[in-house]
């Protein structure tokens, strides 16, 4: 298993890396053009641009076919290369040869990525990227739950066989018959399987934009799986994020504005490299070199933390008392946690000390959180058919 924290954003600029948009398809299922299909305040060609741009790849093609006036019209400010097909009739393979013959010779690497893919997350580039960075002369391709989705990276040095290919079965032919040239890398993107064939889908995709900074419930245990994280501490981050999103959602039953899923994702992650010296900060440190930085400040301080008075209620101190209340596999109550481990440590001073501290500030958030939504943390434990030890 590679740790998910390795990438250096650096490597991009150096690599010499191009990437291909395929968006010369009639649409005809869909019924409208998907190239330009609004998401996100843009256009879903403007998103993919957009994806690469921030990437840090300057080199851009985008293959155009039965609709060429209307895209050039919506991308003509773009820093990229317009190519039309003259016959898209032929498929999408003969735009990914168009494609390739314009860009290969100017790059070391290049993705591919047709256009009704649009939720592609910036974390799925780098983990590609890393990858194909060990061993240039594979082609790499991100995988969710074990099947594969976008955008495949090519190295350059398979541009002669891709189009020498006799197109059968097209790009899926080709990547068939050079599966042993392939790496597959997992990666944390459920939205990359996902494309845009009907109307239907496309609500979908306009459903799921909003969520890409946080991961979901497939994609959370898809990590826990990564880092085969135990079937014990997975049953005990499930018990914390049910507790933290219930505290959450009571939360703003009363007024405040706690995003319930930020902190349903930090509780199923703030253990995923639990026996690792300093968890809290290295499982910060995966999450944030993933983009779920929300998610990342979330867990951070988990472990300990002392709040202000006059700090208000965030996700970090939901994630830590719910942390707190949670022994194990069940619910305890908070005190009675911290007594025991101050009865461990009697004859130790300086550690009972320092525990009785903490209780300290775990009680400050406790009444914090308490006063807020109008009942005893027990007491909502109860609400939801759950007794403390």
């Amino acid at each position: 298993m590679n740790d998910l924290t390795l990438f250096d954003q650096k490597n991009i600029k150096s690599s010499n890396i191009g990437a291909i948009i395929l968006a010369a398809g009639q649409s005809s299922r869909m019924g409208k053009n998907k190239a330009l299909l609004p998401i996100n305040n843009k256009t879903f060609i403007e998103e993919e641009i957009n994806l690469f741009h921030d990437f840090g790849i300057d080199k851009i093609v985008v293959v155009t076919g039965y609709n060429t006036e209307e895209i050039h019209r919506v991308i003509s400010s773009e820093q990229v290369m317009e190519i039309h097909n003259p016959d898209p009739s032929r498929g999408m393979f003969s735009s990914v040869c168009l494609g390739v013959k314009h860009i290969a010779s100017m790059c070391d690497a290049f993705f591919v990525l047709p256009v009704d893919i649009p939720l592609i997350r910036n974390c799925t580039l780098k983990l590609v990227l890393e990858t194909w960075l060990n061993d240039r002369s594979r082609i790499i391709i991100p995988t969710f739950e074990n099947q594969r989705g976008h955008p495949p990276l090519f190295p350059s040095s398979v541009a002669e066989k891709l189009l020498s290919w006799d197109g059968k079965n097209g790009l899926q032919g080709f990547l068939e018959n050079y599966k042993t040239h392939i790496v597959e890398v997992f990666t944390p993107n459920e939205y990359m399987l996902l494309d845009v064939d009907t109307p239907q889908d496309y609500e979908i995709i306009k459903n799921s934009i909003n969520y890409l900074s946080v991961p979901n419930l497939k994609e959370c245990f898809a990590l826990l799986q990564y880092y085969s994280v135990s079937h014990k501490i997975k049953t005990h981050s499930k018990l914390v994020a049910l507790l933290a999103e219930t505290i959450a959602k009571s939360l703003n039953e009363k007024g405040l504005n706690i995003n319930p899923d930020i902190v349903k994702a930090a509780g199923l992650l703030h253990d995923i490299v639990r026996y690792e010296e300093n968890h809290d900060v290295k499982g910060a440190k995966i999450l944030n070199d993933l983009g779920f930085i929300e998610v990342a400040d979330a867990i951070r301080n988990h472990m300990d933390m002392c709040i202000k008075d006059s700090d208000p209620i965030t996700p970090a101190e939901i994630v830590f008392i719910a942390d707190k209340y949670t022994l194990e596999e069940s619910f305890i109550d908070i005190e009675k946690r911290y007594h025991l481990k101050i009865e461990k440590y009697e004859k130790d001073a300086e550690i009972k000390c320092s525990i009785e501290n903490k209780l300290k500030c775990a009680l400050k958030s406790k009444e914090r959180i308490e006063k807020q939504i109008g009942m005893s943390i027990n007491s909502l434990l109860s609400s939801i058919g759950y007794n403390i030890k």
